[in-house]
């Protein structure tokens, strides 16, 4: 589970991973400008207490059209509302960010290959690009 902050809204989230357990067959709009067309669902996700919680999450009709398994995992949101928290499920799968712990250290030393070669062989270097 991680932070993140909205700029439309202004709000600070909860990003997560959600197993689907079940999707609703009708259709619905929100009654908003759009007319956003959504279905219920029901995911399952532990909590940030490690606590595994069953809740109801919208699926807007955007993300269902993707194509989406019951029993898969996706990534959740979890919006503040003035009426308690809003819950969202993506058809994108979650994963966490990479983190350089994964990858061991980065130095010249320990690539293959020579800075001289890797410039003339890459003509798009880091420091080219915008």
């Amino acid at each position: 589970m991680k932070d993140q902050f909205n700029k439309v809204t202004g709000n600070w989230e909860k990003v997560f991973n959600a197993e689907l357990l079940s999707v609703g067959d009708q259709v619905k709009k929100f009654n908003n400008e759009k007319q956003t067309e959504y279905r219920n669902s029901t995911i399952r996700f532990a909590d940030a207490n490690g606590k595994t919680q069953q809740v109801h999450a919208v699926i807007y009709e955007s993300s269902y059209r993707h194509g989406m398994k019951l029993g898969e995992k996706y990534m959740a949101t979890a919006s503040p509302t003035d009426n308690g928290v809003f819950v969202s499920l993506g058809h994108l799968a979650y994963s966490e960010e990479a983190d350089s712990n994964m990858f061991g250290k980065f130095s010249a030393e320990d690539a293959p290959f020579k800075e001289e070669t890797a410039e003339t062989t890459n003509p798009t270097s880091f420091e080219e690009r915008d």
